[in-house]
């Protein structure tokens, strides 16, 4: 849990280990089986079995053109510039972890001026971070499936270097709004800390 709060530190870990459980089944160097480009849409067949064939993956994906998911947290790749991530950056646990917290806020923030703060808007922002949507989610199942994680075990961390895991965290709660923090003591109940 120390790990999350550290990689993650706006969004209640129970939440992002659920996110997180869902996303990649924590696995880091997971690249996402749905992948565009052109409006047309590829499976991946083939996933990377380790970071050397994950980043050289994403570097041929990033270098055509394609976007995709990738990391823990299956961070789309039109993000990665934005949070200063890379081919390489984005299988650092805590990066893809860091970011994908920001990018969970930043929704829930936007959910709480909707529906107001609480499990509505925990949810909402659930939705959107797969869908975009408030609600599509809910459709997808993934809302379900990622409340349906509350309470389950997580899994020990294991950093890949303890330097990249320090420069990440460090990135992730520099960048971290100061609004609308997703914390246990705020958190709703669906989602058991």
């Amino acid at each position: 849990m120390a790990f999350l709060e550290q990689c993650a530190p706006t969004v209640a870990p129970q939440t992002m280990a659920s996110i997180v459980r869902t996303e990649s089944a924590f696995r880091p160097h997971a690249i996402g089986y749905h992948i565009t480009k052109d409006g047309k849409a590829y499976r991946l067949t083939n996933p990377p079995k380790n970071k050397d064939e994950a980043v050289s993956m994403a570097k041929w994906l990033l270098e055509h053109g394609y976007r995709f998911d990738a990391g823990a947290a299956q961070i789309n790749s039109q993000h990665f510039e934005r949070f200063g991530m890379t081919a390489e950056t984005i299988f650092d646990p805590c990066t893809s972890i860091g970011a994908g917290g920001r990018i969970l806020t930043e929704f829930y923030t936007g959910a709480v001026r909707r529906y107001g703060a609480g499990q509505e808007a925990l949810k909402a922002a659930i939705s959107a971070y797969q869908t975009g949507s408030y609600t599509r989610g809910y459709a997808t199942g993934y809302v379900g499936r990622v409340t349906g994680y509350a309470g389950a075990p997580i899994p020990q961390a294991k950093a890949e270097t303890p330097r990249a895991t320090k420069k990440s965290a460090a990135t992730a709660t520099a960048a971290a709004p100061t609004a609308g923090h997703i914390r246990p003591e705020d958190a709703p109940t669906a989602i058991a800390w």
